[in-house]
């Protein structure tokens, strides 16, 4: 009998261990025929999210290519994979790593902190594929930096963000006054979303 991976959502650590695994891989394939340039998966709380997003990342990363038998290959997608396996450069961002506490110049501090924190830890494992990456104080001018490097290593990006609500819905239900300044035209998450989605329009 397999054990229950309860709260691991670490997709190559559950492989690895052996671990109770429910093959939902044949939605990959589902995802790529809808052709969509940006997805929304809303499900409840410890539905399976964040794993989800994890067998993603593995799949499309470029730098798993040499793992994906291993962790592919007696699942759905494994035997009938699609051509656009390990083919990109993966971001993946997590919001809940983000502080919903202070006020909106301390948020949008941390908000900015946390980004390019999680930037630089993917440069440091991209480092042979992305160079010339310019981190600036401002998150989204770093991002910018980055797919520009991605962009001339010729490897496409794929954005993936769990968590997407996680910091602003604590900030909404503690301070509303703060979360609409964080929402509002100017406000840092507003232009966060902005920025990516400007981004998006040219073509990750």
């Amino acid at each position: 009998m397999k054990n229950i991976p309860y709260g691991n959502a670490n997709f190559q650590s559950i492989r690895d261990k052996n671990q109770l695994y429910i093959d939902r891989t044949q939605f990959i394939r589902t995802i790529e025929k809808m052709d969509i340039d940006r997805g929304l998966f809303i499900r409840p709380r410890r539905f399976g999210k964040s794993l989800w997003l994890n067998v993603m990342t593995h799949y499309y990363d470029i730098k798993q290519k040499d793992h994906f038998a291993n962790l592919f290959g007696d699942l759905d997608i494994g035997k009938d994979p699609t051509p656009q396996h390990n083919q990109y450069i993966v971001i993946n961002w997590n919001f809940s790593r983000m502080s919903s506490r202070g006020t909106v110049d301390q948020i949008e501090t941390n908000m900015n902190n946390t980004l390019n924190n999680m930037l630089e830890e993917h440069l440091s494992y991209y480092s042979d594929l992305l160079h010339g990456v310019k981190f600036n104080q401002e998150a989204i001018n770093t991002f910018s930096s980055f797919l520009a490097a991605a962009r001339k290593s010729g490897i496409k990006t794929y954005l993936l963000i769990d968590e997407y609500d996680n910091f602003a819905n604590e900030v909404m239900m503690s301070e509303s006054n703060v979360y609409y300044q964080l929402v509002q035209k100017d406000g840092p998450l507003k232009t966060l979303y902005k920025g990516i989605k400007e981004f998006l329009e040219r073509g990750l």
